[in-house]
């Protein structure tokens, strides 16, 4: 196995709603040596105390995974890929979201958050507090999920993107800013 670098990687921040993160690698490995980086990666089951990084189901041509964190964590990425065979190579086209229940949570909480806020604007408390309670309810429910979601996601990114540069130092990684 090759040593872990860190890979210096930048790119846009953009601002969503909802915790959504797309990139792609372009690499030379076969698709053969695909599968084999990512079945080293990708464990059946949640095991803890398994050498795999993360879980989930890995597919001929796409896989569905998510990182193993050691803490029960609700909030965790669902990351999705696809892997393509090009001429030289192959394209993986990741995408990471959150849980479909997370994002049924954060929808239901942002929708009471701006409800209550409103009703408190329409109430004749002073603005001041209106702001603040208001204000506190919906930010708490947009930044408690989308940082539990962030931190793995950059996390499992980034052990994607090292492990692909690692077997192949060629590897190029595209940010994709998809509007959904």
């Amino acid at each position: 196995m090759k040593s872990y670098t860190p890979i210096p990687f930048t790119y846009k921040l953009e601002f969503h709603i909802l915790p959504f993160d797309s990139f792609t690698i372009h690499t030379k490995l076969s698709l053969e040596e695909v599968h084999l980086i990512m079945d080293s990666l990708v464990g059946r089951t949640l095991s803890m105390d398994s050498r795999k990084l993360f879980y989930g189901k890995l597919g001929r041509s796409s896989f569905s995974i998510s990182p193993i964190t050691g803490i029960r964590n609700s909030f965790l990425p669902r990351i999705k890929g696809d892997i393509a065979k090009k001429e030289e190579g192959c394209i993986i086209r990741i995408t990471a979201l959150p849980y479909p229940f997370v994002q049924i949570f954060m929808a239901l909480w942002l929708t009471m958050g701006l409800f209550i806020w409103l009703s408190l604007l329409l109430s004749s408390q002073p603005l001041g507090s209106i702001v603040l309670e208001g204000g506190i309810l919906l930010l708490f429910g947009w930044l408690f999920p989308s940082l539990c979601f962030w931190i793995p996601e950059s996390r499992a990114k980034t052990l994607l993107i090292t492990w692909f540069r690692n077997y192949d130092r060629s590897s190029e990684i595209k940010q994709e800013i998809v509007r959904k």
